[in-house]
């Protein structure tokens, strides 16, 4: 079933009110015991309410849905802001993919729909390879990313094949340049604000990202040990528990003085503000440091 029918197949049972998960886990363990057993009933399970259809009946849904044709049709003629947040909508139950990962396809899915400037049923491979080529020499990194973003959307989200031509570039390999331990200590005495150092201390000691660093709130430290057990749920990474430094305890203690009141969060900013402040004082003391 291509993931534009799923789409439309989601929207029509949230909009009845039914309970996806579970008539997908009543269905499924109904199914198994038909085969196993050869059972001649099935059911679906809605909220708390049972219910029994015929075989026929399943079918006259699916024919409905097939009837109704694929969502691509329904995107025929929206506009960039519609297909983003149905986009979004989708990308998290079906696909079950982060926030950070619908913020970097949202990033790159509005350019290509703007530059080709037609409903996403007329786009055609050559329309994305003319926005390819417009992003200028960009990374191959940034290149994976475009593409990866704008498979997902057509393949996945408008049920198309227009990406398939389209390969990953390679990804050659680059050694990491690691500062020595005055050019850290020259890029720190540069961070002027409390906040920035504690947060720098934190990433150097406890090996945690930046997103990682923002989430964390003051229920996630145990100040005591010194221990960082961040609540972070994800399909694709895993974050258990980790350490600060004493030098890093000092300097949240010294940053603890100016928190905002009512703000969970330990460092209360975000992850873009924080990169920014890195790359900044990177430009101006002539070292790359990120988190």
């Amino acid at each position: 079933m291509g993931a534009g029918i799923k789409l439309g197949l989601y929207r029509q049972a949230k909009l009845l009110g039914l309970n996806v998960a579970g008539v997908s886990e009543r269905a499924l363990c109904e199914y198994v015991d038909r085969l196993e057993n050869g059972s001649g009933q099935s059911g679906v399970l809605v909220g708390t309410n049972e219910m029994h259809r015929s075989d026929s009946a399943t079918n006259d849904v699916v024919s409905d849905i097939d009837a109704n044709d694929d969502a691509k049709l329904e995107y025929a003629e929206a506009s960039v802001d519609e297909i983003h947040d149905d986009h979004r909508q989708f990308a998290k139950p079906v696909l079950d993919s982060s926030e950070n990962t619908v913020d970097l396809y949202t990033r790159y899915i509005g350019p290509l729909l703007n530059h080709a400037d037609k409903p996403t049923s007329r786009i055609t491979q050559d329309n994305i390879t003319a926005y390819l080529d417009s992003e200028g020499d960009v990374s191959n990194a940034t290149r994976m990313n475009i593409i990866d973003a704008l498979r997902v959307t057509f393949r996945d989200f408008l049920d198309r094949d227009t990406m398939d031509a389209f390969e990953m570039p390679g990804k050659s390999a680059k050694p990491t340049e690691v500062p020595s331990k005055d050019d850290l200590q020259t890029f720190y005495e540069a961070l002027d604000n409390p906040k920035y150092k504690a947060a720098f201390l934190f990433a150097a000691t406890s090996g945690l990202r930046s997103s990682e660093l923002c989430q964390l709130t003051m229920d996630d430290i145990n100040e005591d040990k010194r221990m960082l057990v961040p609540d972070k749920e994800s399909s694709t990474k895993e974050t258990w528990l980790t350490f600060y430094n004493e030098e890093a305890a000092e300097a949240f203690e010294h940053f603890r003085e100016g928190r905002e009141p009512g703000d969970e969060r330990v460092f209360q900013t975000t992850k873009q503000p924080l990169n920014r402040k890195f790359q900044h004082v990177s430009d101006e003391v002539g070292v790359k440091v990120t988190i």
